[in-house]
This record gives structure tokens, sequence and C-alpha cells, in this order.
């Protein structure tokens, strides 16, 4: 008798010894996933941050654009062809940040004494929220670029702000792409963007911060589709920390996130402002390239109209 209930107590100790662990093993299967779930969370949060920053970019572009009759250049320079400053600089009044802007002497050099102090103050705009804190340079904040031209200067334009010709060493010639911001720091206009605002990236983000002041921390359409060709682990100046690609900006406030997997040939026609499509003797695109992404996340292309767009405010960060 004494036997059986000591056989009976120990098959209860084990009953509840196994149900202990089944529901500690539990606990920890649900606090993992909800750990998971509480990552993706904020950081789809702080994806659309950045998605909402680049909208507020295209506003302050499209406002500058409007009062000055062009884009503003991807940097200034002096009399003697000297780079002064970034394009960031010259958006401050269009994003609603007059104080900082006034206290910039900019017939000086970004990085002069007197501007050295606003290094540091990069505005949030420009800021992206997943960037590690590996990155403890207070200078260094900045996640986005805009994609200057490959090739020499300004090259031979024609009215319509295309190529005459191609040519060894122009800009957007035969071996290079012509993006909407020249490499001699001169400026394009609305009309130039002869592909479709929809079809043109204005901005990227980049993955290894940079100073928001510096006039000469833009990557040339060759460095991007470099980079393009790598996995977004490997890469510097065009990639994001949001996932396996990369946010980027169109001319017309849309914003879309280009997987890793996009096709080279594809980025170049995107970053192109007239090589797109065949030109009518108007000097109009007649067609426009659209990328969506298909249910792989892979990078698609068709041929469409050209979409409206229409851009929500922004929240500040």
């Amino acid at each position: 008798m004494e036997t059986t209930e000591k056989n009976a107590a120990r098959r209860r100790r084990a009953y509840w010894g196994i149900l202990g662990a089944v529901a500690v093993l539990g606990a920890a299967v649900l606090f993992g996933l909800l750990s998971a779930f509480a990552l993706r969370l904020r950081e789809a949060t702080r994806q659309e941050r950045c998605e909402q920053n680049l909208q507020r970019i295209y506003r302050a572009f499209a406002e500058y654009a409007d009062v000055n009759g062009a884009y503003p250049p991807a940097f200034t320079v002096d009399a003697e062809g000297r780079k002064l400053h970034s394009w960031r600089v010259l958006l401050l009044p269009y994003l609603d940040d007059e104080a900082l802007f006034a206290q910039i002497r900019l017939d000086e050099p970004w990085d002069s004494d007197w501007n050295s102090q606003f290094h540091s103050q990069t505005p949030n705009v420009f800021k992206c929220a997943s960037t590690p804190e590996t990155f403890d340079d207070k200078t260094c904040r900045c996640a986005f670029s805009v994609v200057l031209s490959d090739g020499g200067e300004k090259g031979k334009k024609g009215k319509d702000g295309g190529n005459k010709e191609s040519g060894e060493g122009e800009e957007g010639g035969e071996d290079g792409v012509e993006t909407a911001f020249r490499a001699d720091g001169t400026s394009v206009a609305p009309e130039d963007l002869r592909d479709g605002a929809a079809n043109t990236i204005l901005c990227v983000e980049r993955k290894s911060p940079v100073c928001w002041m510096a006039p000469d921390a833009e990557p040339t359409a060759a460095r991007v589709l470099e980079e393009n060709g790598k996995p977004v682990r490997e890469r510097v100046d065009f990639g994001c920390w949001h996932g396996r690609g990369a946010n980027v900006l169109m001319f017309d406030g849309s914003t879309r996130f280009l997987s890793e997997k996009l096709d080279g040939g594809v980025l170049r026609l995107l970053l192109g402002i007239a090589d797109s499509v065949p030109s009518s003797e108007n000097g109009e695109a007649s067609e426009d390239v659209e990328t969506s992404e298909n249910e792989n996340g892979d990078a698609e292309t068709s041929e469409t109209e050209t979409p409206s767009a229409e851009s929500s405010d922004a929240a500040e960060n």
C-alpha cells in the first residue's frame, strides 16, 4: 500500500514537472514572438518616418523650384568654382528652419571656423532613426543624398535640357548617366525631367551617414549603380537599415522602397532625366517607366502612363 502511494506521488511530481517545463517553454516562445513583433513594429514606424521625411524634402524642392525657376543644385560654389554648401542648406528656408539658415554664412565654406559650429545641428528631416548608435559622430547624421551625374561638366545641352550629342567626358554621355544634379553645381529645371517626374529619382537613402552641410558627400550615378550590385549589408552610399533595399524619393513626391534585387538597368533609367524612353519630335517623352514590387519583393518594370501623386503632410520627427 505504501509503495503504491509513493509511486502515485512520484507520478504527480513528474506530471507537474513536465507541465511546468511546458509552461516555461511556452512563455519563452511567446515572449520571443512578442519581442520580434515589437521590433518589426518599431522598424516599420521608423521606415514610415523616413518616408515622411522624404516627402517633406520633396515639398521643399518643389517650393524652391516654384520660387527660383529651377531645383537647387547639389552644391553651391564660389567665384573660383570651389564647393561651398550642400543642397540641404539651401532648403532650410523651405523646411521652416529660417532661424538656422540665417546664422550660416553662405559666402564662407561649409567647414570654415564659423560654419563648423552648425555641423552637429542636423535637422531631423535629414536623419534616419534606424541608424545604429555605432555611428557616434554627432556631425555625421544625415541619411539622405542626391545623386550626381557621371562624366565631365555641364556637357552639350539642347534647349530642352537634353544632350545634343553624346561623347566621352560629357555629362550623360555614353560613359555616364545624366541625373538631375550636375557635377559642376548647376541646376536643372522641372521641364528638364523629360522622362517624367514619376520616373526620375530625386533623393536616395544612404546607409552610412554624412555631415548634412558637406557639399562633397553626394554619390555619383556610377557609385549608386555599383552599390546596387552588392548585398545591402555591404553597402555604404546607397541602402538603408530598414530592410533589404533602399528608400528613394521621386520627383513627383512619391516614395519607393527598391529591393536589393532591383536590376541595375532599371535603376539606371530611374536615375537619368532623359534616357528612359525615345523622345518625340517635340522633345517630350512618349512613355514612362515605372517600378513595382512583386509578391516576392523583387522589383519589376512596366510601361505605364505617368501617375499623379498626392503627397500627404508629414509629421515632424
